[in-house]
């Protein structure tokens, strides 16, 4: 039987605290948005507790607009409710 390796990616969520995703912008983030896509990664994880305060505090956008965006690029593939399922009104999820 072959086995799949599946890969989470968490460099969008993780990354909150470097340069790398802290200070990166919309249009900085959908650039290398497809190149995620081509990794086909199992699951994506881009939201954590950083995220919506550095990207309403520091970059003055707006954190949902920024969740949509990465879904309409890459598919269905974020596990934002494994971790925090209240936020979406998902109890029980």
């Amino acid at each position: 039987m072959a086995r799949k390796l599946l890969i989470r990616d968490l460099t969008l969520r993780d990354g909150q605290q470097s340069s790398f995703a802290t200070r990166m912008n919309q249009n900085q983030v959908d650039r290398v948005l497809p190149f995620y896509k081509d990794a086909k990664f199992y699951a994506m994880e881009v939201w954590g507790g950083a995220v919506p305060d550095s990207v309403m505090r520091y970059l003055n956008e707006n954190p949902w607009d920024r969740l949509e965006k990465i879904k309409a690029v890459i598919g269905d593939v974020s596990k934002l409710t494994e971790r925090y399922p209240d936020l979406l009104g998902l109890k029980g999820a």
